[in-house]
């Protein structure tokens, strides 16, 4: 102790320790032996330093969001069309440093795919888009086939289809699997395929 404790409280069992401003420990455990960490709600996490996860470990994405929820990692981009960028909408990087606009598989320039936004994103703002990851969606998805592939749709900007493009000068650019009638997997594979 060199007397920097000051205003620490230690509460009941099951409120723990409440200490104002930083902590810093060289390990956590837990009576109970799992040495397991929670992060309570509205918390977050900010990590300065490389993160090494150990061998056989890995991140757990939780494979069923409930609806109108995105599980994956994440990037914030900024939106600069004119428009909202709706949660739901597949986006391309438009050339513009860290803009992003609605992707459409009917011309190259619109191409390819490489997040989807998980909120609305005012024209001006930036938002959180997510790279890869699990999403579930009623309202901004059509009727996905499980075990289907996903494309950006050519018929309009931002969504998404189970239909591979088909009209000359279309591009197909799979960006996910199916694994519900309104979930599935965003994995976007860069390869274009020009249809001719």
């Amino acid at each position: 102790d060199n007397g920097d404790a000051t205003n620490m409280k230690i509460l009941d069992a099951a409120a723990g320790i409440n200490v104002p401003g930083e902590v810093q420990t060289t390990g956590i455990g837990y009576t109970d032996g799992d040495n397991a960490l929670t992060i309570a709600d509205g918390g977050g996490v900010t990590v300065v330093q490389d993160l090494t996860i150990s061998d056989g470990k890995g991140i757990i994405i939780k494979s069923e969001p409930s609806d109108d929820g995105y599980n994956g990692v994440f990037a914030e981009f900024d939106n600069a069309t004119g428009d909202t960028i709706t949660k739901g909408e597949i986006v391309y990087h438009t050339g513009t440093a860290n803009q992003v606009a609605p992707a459409r598989a009917n011309a190259i320039g619109t191409l390819p795919a490489i997040a989807i936004a998980v909120a609305d994103v005012a024209d001006g703002a930036s938002g959180n888009f997510m790279l890869m990851g699990i999403c579930h969606d009623t309202s901004a998805f059509p009727t996905l086939a499980i075990g289907g592939e996903v494309y950006v749709s050519d018929g309009a900007a931002g969504e998404i289809t189970t239909t591979i493009p088909g009209d000359d000068g279309d591009f197909v650019q799979v960006i996910g699997v199916a694994l519900h009638g309104d979930k599935f997997l965003f994995n976007p594979d860069f390869t274009l395929v020009e249809i001719a």
